[in-house]
């Protein structure tokens, strides 16, 4: 009897626990984003319990959705995007009535409001309120058919919640009062018998307190409910139709997961219950929000748990559990870390699960072949720390060489089969002349950096400022952009001293780490080495977008010895090199810093300069090449673009520096007021060189349609635009157009009663000569200047300050300098299409005569030396060549060969397939696979280096596609 009653316990045990399911992922969310704000309510008033939940998705823009779930079903509708605020970072809530819904959501300090009156059907835009410091908001009905507004708000280690009340249905709010002070998280709700409940944790977030006021004027004494040694965190409370109180909070462990916990109450709050588990995810569960059901409650709550994409869960108290959590990776990495000295050998995972994990699984590949798969263990035998530590380890199974991109993503399994992935993570082995940034110096002192910046090195170990024969006479330098996209202006510049900073390393979509290959400042020399280690690093500029001299024509930089003779041929691939010294960097705009108004436009710029050594004809210049690209992301074309210069000069002192310009050189140019202390300071500019192709009819091209744009084969061409490069490069012509001169000198004032803009249309009126205020400076009635000589001041153009001649005083001159003078100049107007690059030339010009004045005219002098530099540049014309593709597979022998360590494979194909080499030793055993790839019909090359393993022999490399075979020997000689 009594065995028969055991069994019977355990079967009424398992009946039990059937009851309950996982909580379970909104199935409408995409697996591959992250959603990262929720609200809900649950309505009842048809008789059918209907879920309308809320949700933002993360993105730029942010976008709010609405999806709903009838009767407890696992079935969510489709999602109805409701709008596309710019950001969101907190939405509350509330049912009105039985059609009208009111939502709010907070976004940079704002709460904005959002009304249907049809269930979600349409949405109006109701008014919004000005509150900084909002960390949360949530919206609750009040008495009296009031509503209100809980603003939880954070500031500098003080937290205060304050009400606002709406007697309108939230057309209108009262000020705000502060409801409580000092606390860690709180929540307010309305019970059925009109008291409200105020729960909170104290300021240091371990004792849960509870208080009730009818009139949320006068309140009870604090009643202590809960002491824990962990923070108490996010709490959020509901009362069910029972008057049966359910408080949830959450609670961060010392390895940093958040669960979820709750007790309930069935007396009103006198008397709770012991704490509850809710979630049992070694990740991050957290968000949670909850919702009475009738005589239930509705959970929802964010978390990790799929491949560390933030989703939503959603559940019942009664019927809901978390069941099977997966496991966790807490980190992966490479080991040891990768540094210019020292590469990684291992995978390294810091794992955990609620059940025991069975398998660990890292697939890792380098560059672009296939994944290889890793077990991971934690027995202290893989170099994975100590056994029994949570950390598993497992050897890379490749061998790994500076340059090398690693990818690799990381499988946990427990022993119920739940399953975890982490995202991929890319690693870059660094190169060993990794370089951050580059003293360019003939007679100038000139800092670059890997960021673009000129003159304001930051922390790197540069001097600050450029120096032009030993005097300090740049700031910084950089530049500004403008255009348009449909009606919308947007800019984004790098103006340092101005604290407009746009631009980071990097090209666009890559958020690279220190050493990673797109963020390098790439140095060559004249004197380096054909075929060295620069040739080699600047592989990875021109795979970002670095120009290069194809020897061969076959469309790929491979800096190959070809002819083995230890010297640079004109059928082999090399860098472009111009004078002495050459960097390169490539910079983007996705970054926001300061000005709200400002932001990506979507542009990438390369960054490229060149110079020669002291003693030479050009020993008092830097040129510089902007390349500037409209990657696509913001608009597929930008229209009106304004390219400008920008240079902060400081010659001797920053209060006294005097600005000109010379239209002819088109030159910018600052120069100092008087010798204080020095009988000839320097003068100093930048000219452009090569401005970007406008096209004007009748001007540049016969317009015979009259449709106001050059059309090739229709209009006739009266002029060509070039873009010249280095080292015999193509040039590139763009007929029926020419390069555009400066377009305006602007002096922008640091102080003098004329502030920073801190938005486009006032730095789009900067590059068109008009301060921000609309006003154009009138040459016959200017503060800091004069017009001079048998000169007209109501002819000088007055979209070019100080375009006289200083020296010979004749024309307008700057004769009153300001508290720290900057200037822009100008071209322009472009067009800027997608993937369309745009080159500009410009040249630092520095110039030093018997006084301040005369190094004005050596200034011009040595500028004019640079302009005949960049003619006598020549236009190399390439005939386009038809790509014949070949009609046969063939496995080139590999060049050289024999080698020590990198050759050169070779391969052809007659139609697009899978490709994959593979190197076998003298007895036929596989030992790596050198290319493994889809590719399309033709040549294709790739650079081999042997593993430092291989000892010298005889080895084979076999091609392998769908339908040929071929075997070569090659010769390893250490």
């Amino acid at each position: 009897m009594k065995k028969i009653l055991v069994i019977l316990l355990l079967i009424i045990k398992d009946v039990l626990l059937a009851q309950y399911n996982d909580f379970n992922r909104v199935s409408v969310l995409d697996s591959n984003k992250d959603y990262t704000s929720s609200a809900f309510f649950i309505d009842a008033s048809s008789g059918n319990e209907m879920v309308y939940l809320f949700y933002t998705q993360s993105g730029q823009p942010y976008e709010i959705f609405l999806t709903t779930n009838t009767n407890r079903s696992y079935t969510w509708s489709e999602p109805q995007k409701i709008m596309t605020p710019s950001i969101v970072k907190e939405i509350s809530v509330l049912r009105l009535n039985p059609s009208k819904i009111l939502l709010a959501y907070t976004s940079y300090g704002i709460i904005k409001f959002l009304s249907t009156s049809n269930n979600g059907l349409s949405w109006s835009q109701g008014i919004s309120l000005s509150y900084h410091d909002i960390s949360r908001i949530k919206l609750l009905k009040l008495k009296n058919d009031q509503i209100g507004l809980i603003l939880f708000r954070y500031s500098y280690g003080t937290s205060w919640a304050h009400l606002i009340t709406s007697s309108n249905e939230g057309q209108s709010w009262s000020t705000a009062e502060l409801l409580l002070n000092n606390f860690n998280s709180a929540d307010l709700i309305l019970n059925n018998s009109g008291d409200y409940l105020l729960f909170f944790s104290d300021s240091t977030g371990n004792k849960l307190i509870f208080k009730r006021s009818t009139d949320l004027i006068n309140w009870t004494a604090e009643s202590e409910i809960l002491v824990s040694a962990n923070q108490i965190k996010n709490i959020k409370v509901a009362v069910n139709s029972s008057d049966k109180i359910f408080l949830t909070y959450l609670q961060t462990f010392p390895v940093y997961n958040t669960d979820i916990f709750y007790i309930t109450s069935e007396d009103g709050g006198n008397t709770w219950s012991n704490p509850n588990q809710l979630t049992l995810f070694k990740g991050n569960d957290f968000a949670q929000l909850i919702s009475s059901a009738r005589n239930d409650f509705a959970i929802s709550f964010h978390s990790i748990r799929l491949n560390q994409y933030n989703q939503i869960y959603f559940g019942y108290l009664s019927r809901n559990k978390d069941i099977n959590p997966p496991p966790y990776i807490y980190h992966s990495y490479l080991f040891p870390e990768p540094t210019p000295d020292q590469i990684p050998t291992t995978v390294r995972v810091i794992a955990d699960s609620y059940y025991p994990i069975k398998q660990v699984t890292a697939f890792v590949k380098k560059n672009n072949l296939n994944y290889n798969l890793v077990q991971l263990f934690d027995n202290g035998l893989n170099d994975d720390s100590l056994p029994n530590d949570g950390i598993y380890g497992g050897r890379i199974p490749f061998q790994i060489y500076e340059s090398d991109m690693i990818y690799f993503y990381v499988m946990v399994k427990d022993e119920n089969g739940n399953k975890f992935r982490n995202k991929e993570t890319q690693v870059y082995i660094p190169l060993r002349n990794q370089y951050i940034g580059r003293n360019l110096q003939n007679k100038w002192l000139f800092p670059i950096t890997r960021d673009g910046r000129i003159g304001r090195p930051s922390d790197f170990n540069l001097p600050w400022g450029a120096h032009y024969d030993s005097f300090l006479t740049v700031f910084s330098s950089g530049f500004l952009l403008s255009g348009y996209n449909g009606s919308k202006l947007s800019f984004s510049g790098l103006l340092e001293s101005r604290n407009l900073n746009n631009y980071v390393p990097g090209i666009i979509g890559v958020y690279p780490s220190e050493f990673h290959p797109s963020v390098n400042l790439y140095v060559l020399e004249s004197s380096d080495p054909p075929f060295g280690t620069s040739w080699q690093s600047y592989r990875f500029a021109v795979q970002n977008g670095a120009p290069f001299y194809d020897g061969d024509n076959n469309g790929i930089y491979d800096p190959i010895d070809k002819n083995g003779n230890g010297q640079w041929d004109i059928n082999e691939d090399a860098p472009e090199i111009i004078g002495n010294i050459t960097t390169w960097c490539v910079i983007n705009d996705a970054i926001f810093i300061l000005h709200q108004f400002s932001g990506e436009m979507g542009i990438e710029v390369q960054v490229s300069t060149f110079n020669f050594n002291s003693n030479t004809n050009y020993e008092d210049q830097i040129f510089i090449r902007y390349r500037i690209i409209n990657r696509g992301t913001r608009a597929e074309i930008l229209d009106s673009v304004i390219f400008s210069f920008y240079v902060d000069p400081d010659i001797e002192e920053y209060q006294n520096d005097y600005l000109g310009c010379d239209t002819i050189l088109n030159l910018g140019y600052a120069y100092s007021g008087f010798d204080k202390g020095v009988n000839n300071p320097p003068a100093v500019g930048v000219a452009l060189l090569q401005g970007p192709p406008v096209y004007i009819p009748n001007e540049t091209f016969i317009d015979k349609d009259n449709d106001g744009k050059f059309t090739s084969g229709i209009d006739e061409p009266l002029d060509s635009a070039v873009f010249k490069y280095g080292n015999g490069i193509p040039s590139k012509i763009y007929s029926g157009a020419k390069n555009q001169s400066i377009t305006s000198f602007f002096k922008k004032l640091m102080y003098a009663g004329y502030p920073e803009p801190y938005y486009a249309e006032g730095y789009r009126l900067w590059q068109n000569s008009i301060h921000h205020d609309g006003q154009m400076i009138n040459p016959c009635d200017d503060s800091f200047g004069s017009v001079f000589g048998n000169v007209n001041c109501f002819d000088v153009n007055n979209k070019f300050l100080f375009s006289g001649d200083p020296y010979n005083r004749i024309g307008w001159i700057n004769t009153v300098p300001d508290y720290d003078a900057t200037f822009l100049l100008s071209t322009g107007a472009f067009r800027l299409e997608k993937d369309v690059p745009i080159d500009i030339w410009g040249v630092f010009v520095g110039g030093r005569g018997n006084d301040s004045l005369h190094s004005v005219v050596k200034l011009k002098e040595n500028t004019q030396k640079a302009i005949e530099f960049y003619k006598n540049l020549p236009v190399v014309y390439q005939n386009p060549q038809i790509p014949q593709l070949p009609t046969e597979y063939v496995l080139y022998q590999n060049y050289p060969n024999p080698f020590n360590p990198s050759t050169t494979i070779s391969w052809q194909i007659p139609v697009n397939g899978r490709v994959t080499i593979k190197l076998f030793d003298i007895l036929g055993r596989e030992i790596e696979t050198i290319v493994d790839g889809y590719y399309e019909a033709g040549k294709h090359s790739t650079l081999y280096i042997a593993n430092s393993a291989l000892s010298s022999g005889v080895y084979f490399y076999q091609l392998k596609t769908e339908n040929y075979i071929e075997t070569k020997k090659m010769i390893l000689l250490r």
